[in-house]
């Protein structure tokens, strides 16, 4: 389990920021939904503040990337493509 938690929290900019992470290895955040989440969270939270802190937090973590409707939408994408999935393995290794 930590196999698939660790690298969620390293590419999702919850410890460091993704542009300190090698840019051969960036690509990884856009498949982690731990980043779509913290986006949109962070999104929520800080959305509303007016100060050069608030600003500053939602710039650096890239959160203006997209809108809240995109983030929504990709969530729900990849936990529709994740539960399709297990859906099809789960049918190809039932035995009747």
């Amino acid at each position: 389990m930590p196999a698939l938690i660790v690298p969620q929290l390293l590419f999702s900019g919850f410890f460091i920021q993704v542009n300190l992470i090698p840019e051969f290895l960036r690509w990884a955040q856009y498949l982690c939904s731990l980043t779509y989440a913290s986006r949109l969270a962070t999104l929520f939270e800080f959305g509303d503040c007016t100060t050069f802190a608030c600003q500053d937090l939602l710039e650096n973590n890239g959160v203006y990337q997209m809108s809240s409707a995109a983030y929504w939408f990709i969530l729900l994408a990849i936990a529709a493509v994740f539960r399709l999935s297990s859906v099809i393995i789960l049918k190809n290794k039932a035995t009747f």
